[in-house]
Formats: structure tokens, sequence, C-alpha cells
């Protein structure tokens, strides 16, 4: 993305332009996280959760949650019509597995 210029508005106010606003997929009411470094400013998004929800932004679930999509990509999911048939195809492929 090219530079662009912002100007600051009464009270601090700062609005960003709206190919920012697109790329980064902000809207009102978000938040961003603002810090200093010898280089300048910083603005990165920050998005709040539930503490119960956390164990799913881990690096580890993250990183499953790739691998998953990966699979499901590339054909390697299988999806069945009631939990019978599930453990009917499990039964199949434990019974492969052996031979």
């Amino acid at each position: 993305m090219a530079k662009k210029m912002i100007p600051i508005g009464k009270r601090g106010v700062v609005y960003m332009p709206k190919e920012i606003l697109k790329e980064f997929h902000l809207n009102e009411g978000d938040y961003l996280e603002a810090y200093g470094t010898p280089e300048g400013i910083v603005l990165k998004p920050k998005v709040f959760m539930d503490k119960d929800q956390a164990w799913f932004w881990t690096e580890e679930w993250q990183k499953g949650e790739k691998e998953a999509d990966e699979d499901i990509r590339h054909g390697k999911t299988a999806s069945h019509g009631t939990a019978g048939d599930f453990i009917k195809a499990m039964e199949k492929r434990r019974k492969a597995n052996k031979k």
C-alpha cells in the first residue's frame, strides 16, 4: 500500500483513509493498539474476546486449524449423515489398517 498523509484533527482525532480501513478490515468501533518505536508510531488492530474463548487463538490451536483447512481444500475429509454412519466408516478404516 502506498504511504498516506493523515491529518490530526481536534482533540487528536485521526481519520484513516478508506483504503487502509478496507485492507485491514477495520470498522467504526474497532480498537487499535498504539505504541512508539524509534522509527515512529505503530498502530495494530486489536480484538477482545471472552477469556473462555482464548484457547482457540493460541498458536498451537491455530496451527491445527490451518492444517484442517488444508485437508478440507485437498479433499482429505469425509462427511457422515449420522453417528452410526461415522462409526461404520471408522470400523471399516480400522479393519483396513489391520491388513
